[in-house]
């Protein structure tokens, strides 16, 4: 998606990236409320810049690890695939399997969302380390909030052995996004 733009371009870009995720987050809470979705609704609401800033930012081939389906939104995954798997039907992008929770689409790099605190981490750490080692310059980015650097999977995955060379670079805003940089 990243390309050099001018900076009205830009941040025409960025709102209506937000607006598209707060719309979507908003119908996701509607079918919530009514009892017409399986499960719960893990809404990405008021945090829409921060994977909207990062997702822009990303070309095609690169990976997310999320907590959530707004970084799918970001990231200019089918909405209509993204709204059949919240809603269990077999034409979502896990044939309805994954849910609001466990939504992933590999075409558009989403490695999964994941339920689990921190979780998203070690997943997108395997992912930078993987096109490390096959040489792309794929970047990596793990989704995650607060609590989760008091997670184990936090410390293993950024104390990898020196030998794998991969930085972290730590943004603490209202969520926090971490991104592995897999070129070497």
């Amino acid at each position: 998606m990243s390309t050099k733009k001018e900076p009205k371009e830009l941040a025409k870009q960025f709102y209506t990236v937000m607006y598209r995720m707060r719309r979507f987050e908003e119908e996701v809470f509607e079918f919530y409320k009514r009892g017409l979705m399986p499960g719960l609704a893990h809404l990405y609401l008021g945090e829409e810049a921060v994977a909207a800033g990062a997702c822009v930012a990303l070309r095609e081939g690169d990976y997310i690890g999320s907590t959530g389906h707004g970084h799918l939104v970001a990231r200019g995954a089918d909405l209509d695939r993204m709204m059949a798997e919240i809603l269990g039907k077999k034409t979502g992008y896990s044939k309805g399997k994954g849910g609001s929770m466990h939504i992933m689409a590999m075409d558009k790099g989403i490695l999964g969302a994941n339920g689990i605190v921190g979780g998203e981490i070690p997943i997108a750490t395997g992912a930078a380390y993987s096109a490390k080692l096959r040489g792309t310059e794929q970047v990596t980015l793990a989704f995650f909030g607060d609590s989760a650097s008091n997670e184990g999977t936090f410390h293993e995955s950024i104390n990898m052995p020196p030998g794998t060379c991969l930085s972290s670079i730590s943004s603490r805003t209202i969520s926090s996004a971490f991104r592995w940089i897999s070129a070497g």
